[in-house]
């Protein structure tokens, strides 16, 4: 079972700032401590999906009336994801000083708000991306870039790769899919695999 986390949507549940566990995995029980292993053990006895998601979600109700988040931050996500304001500008809405804005942001959300804005642009232009036909500059115009070169030196850098290769690899990656399902002959399904996974997220 899984629980995602929005942007932001963390911080509540983790008992340090966000920046300070970027690039890293950590052990729940290095944030939570004993609790980890009783709710693991609670999600393990549970009988059913739904009862296991009953448990999962007192746990996360319980760590968050420990914390709550900055009504600035969450105020900051919504202008910055909706791509309506620049940085400079919101930070005068806030009055908070620019270096306290920074902390703030970078210690609920995990990075400063020039890289979320950049992550959340990138986001956008890949999700177009994923579709057909392509006229890139106009993708790069659309998402805000400043050109077509600006927005591939952003693909390359979250992606490691050009939005013509991106683009190339998700329709490699839809034709195998395809090709997948077509192969079944009389009735005889090809043998499946299911890999479980089992990690906490939450959609905060």
């Amino acid at each position: 079972m899984g629980v995602h986390f929005k942007p932001g949507g963390a911080f509540p549940f983790l008992g340090m700032p966000a920046d300070a566990l970027v690039d890293g995995h950590v052990d729940l029980e290095d944030l939570w401590g004993a609790r980890a292993g009783t709710l693991r053990e609670r999600l393990s006895a549970a009988a059913k999906p739904v009862d296991q998601f009953r448990v999962l979600e007192e746990a996360l109700l319980d760590r968050l009336r420990l914390c709550r988040r900055h009504p600035v931050v969450q105020y900051a996500l919504a202008r910055l994801d909706r791509a309506e304001i620049g940085v400079r500008d919101l930070v005068r809405s806030t009055q908070l000083s620019h270096r306290q804005f920074i902390e703030l942001f970078r210690a609920e959300v995990g990075m400063a708000p020039k890289l979320f804005t950049r992550v959340r642009r990138f986001e956008r232009a890949a999700a177009m991306a994923r579709r057909s036909p392509r006229d890139w500059a106009k993708l790069a115009a659309t998402c805000g870039y400043f050109d077509q070169s600006h927005m591939i030196g952003d693909f390359v850098a979250f992606s490691g790769l050009t939005p013509v290769e991106y683009g190339a690899l998700r329709c490699a990656k839809i034709g195998a899919a395809f090709s997948a399902m077509t192969e079944d002959v009389e009735g005889a399904a090809p043998p499946h695999t299911v890999l479980a996974r089992r990690w906490l997220t939450w959609a905060g």
